[in-house]
């Protein structure tokens, strides 16, 4: 009698995967991120401002995915095929630096231009090596998110690296990605968020 091996979503360890990555999809952060650091950098005002941020870091590029997954060209929203990837990710891109811009032509608080900055250079980098290689693009996401809340709200908001560790061993749990694949995703990320913030905020 050979043993045989249930898939990594029907176990109890697989279904926390499973959630941990919907989650802390990469969209969450890009939905939740600017409107938080808005208001702390500048109130209910700034809040509203991240709202407007929304659009082009989450709104748009999520019709652009959903979309895409309709029309049967994406497997689903996590885009699991590298070679789904490069169209919505690139559009997500364009829609991230329109966003960035018109935040810059209207004087929005510079610490949510830095945020903006931050997630689209994650997905910059993510969309640029993905056409090669799969890189983690939940890797690169939460690392980003950890950079933005460590420089925004200082020690408290360096507990998010401890969300860094979390969709990590999601990724990996679920087979999503390969050690490597997730290492990068956090260099990238990271790398990438900090180099932004320095700049813009």
């Amino acid at each position: 009698m050979t043993d045989t091996i249930a898939p990594p979503r029907a176990t109890g360890s697989g279904r926390a995967a499973a959630l941990v990555s919907e989650v802390l999809h990469p969209g969450i952060f890009s939905l939740v991120l600017p409107p938080a650091v808005g208001a702390v950098a500048a109130g209910w005002g700034g809040a509203l401002w991240g709202l407007l941020a929304c659009v082009f870091t989450a709104g748009i590029p999520l019709l652009i995915i959903l979309g895409g997954v309709r029309r049967g060209r994406l497997s689903n929203h996590h885009m699991d095929r590298r070679e789904e990837r490069a169209a919505p990710l690139g559009l997500s891109v364009v829609s991230v630096a329109a966003g960035l811009g018109l935040l810059t032509f209207l004087n929005a608080p510079a610490p949510l231009r830095a945020t903006v900055a931050a997630l689209g250079a994650a997905l910059a980098v993510t969309t640029l090596v993905n056409l090669w290689w799969k890189l983690s693009a939940h890797a690169a996401t939460v690392s980003a998110a950890a950079v933005v809340l460590t420089a925004a709200l200082g020690g408290p908001g360096a507990v998010s690296w401890l969300m860094v560790a979390v969709v990590c061993w999601a990724r990996l749990r679920l087979g999503a990605h390969d050690p490597a694949q997730i290492g990068a995703g956090v260099l990238a990320g990271a790398g990438s968020a900090v180099l932004a913030w320095t700049v813009l905020s």
